[in-house]
């Protein structure tokens, strides 16, 4: 039986994401799972930074929720045109996301590393764990250390999270998970 290995090279789809990146391989197999897109000029820009409805959408994707209808919300902010409503939508409805204590998502804002390791953890079944860890953020902090879901993430706390962090994060989260 003759093996033959294939390696392919993430530039060869972003031209703007070297051999060097660290978040090389993550950006890749999100891409080839459909999770991640680049961008219409065919780059990924790897340091931009990633939004909450843009998160919620990875997030459902993750899932295998990739096309989603608009949907009327609860949140302030999201109306039934938002082009992320019905993610953010089903996302809060599977308990993944809460908004802000005045009834806003804020989806524009940027998603930060605090806020992205929350769903993922809860994604990931842990979120009893994390909550007895200390709850928000500290223990959802230290139950995604725990599993390997912060491994080669750049970012801290509060720091808006860039689009190879994001590719790292969902990458570690199915690594888990498989």
């Amino acid at each position: 039986v003759l093996c033959l290995a294939v390696t392919m090279n993430v530039s060869a789809y972003f031209p703007d994401v070297s051999e060097s990146n660290a978040d090389e391989k993550a950006i890749f197999d999100v891409y080839s799972l459909g999770i991640m897109q680049g961008y219409e000029d065919g780059t990924f820009r790897a340091d931009n930074n990633v939004t909450r409805a843009e998160f919620a959408k990875i997030a459902m994707a993750m899932q295998g929720i990739n096309d989603c209808a608009a949907i009327n919300s609860d949140f302030e902010d999201i109306d039934v045109n938002h082009w992320a409503s019905g993610y953010i939508e089903i996302a809060k409805g599977q308990g993944l996301i809460n908004g802000f204590e005045d009834n806003t998502f804020r989806p524009n804002d940027n998603v930060t590393l605090n806020q992205a390791v929350k769903i993922m953890t809860v994604m990931l079944g842990r979120g009893y764990e994390a909550e007895r860890q200390g709850g928000y953020p500290s223990g959802y902090i230290r139950s995604a250390g725990s599993c390997g879901l912060l491994n080669g993430v750049k970012e801290s706390g509060e720091e808006p999270l860039k689009r190879g962090s994001v590719a790292r994060l969902v990458y570690n989260c199915l690594d888990t998970v498989i």
